[in-house]
């Protein structure tokens, strides 16, 4: 499993993430919030790979990660309310569940 840390900064249009989340949208868009200041947006606590696949989801629609991450990319949808994005994972996961893997799951979405 992936360290629960991403250094990795990724150059992207706000204009996209803003129309996808309204959390998001509210962060950029406040002049007292630090990420309006820096116009940048820490997601702390996700795998690089989890990031990366939120983020091809975003701009292309497009899913395609193991079950253990696509657990993170679930988080970091419900964390940013992009609704879309987790529909699609909840179909995903269970096409991706068996039952040599699902106790290993379980215990990931508890973590």
């Amino acid at each position: 499993r992936g360290r629960r840390c991403c250094a990795r900064a990724f150059r992207v249009w706000s204009s996209l993430l803003c129309s996808w989340s309204e959390v998001i949208a509210a962060m950029l868009g406040h002049a007292e919030m630090e990420e309006a200041r820096s116009r940048e947006l820490h997601l702390r606590g996700f795998t690089q790979e989890a990031v990366e696949q939120f983020l091809r989801f975003l701009y292309t629609g497009r899913l395609t990660a193991e079950p253990s991450v696509l657990l993170e990319v679930a988080a970091l949808a419900d964390k940013y309310h992009i609704v879309g994005l987790a529909d699609r994972i909840v179909k995903c996961t269970a096409r991706l569940i068996t039952p040599q893997n699902a106790c290993d799951l379980l215990s990931l979405a508890l973590s």
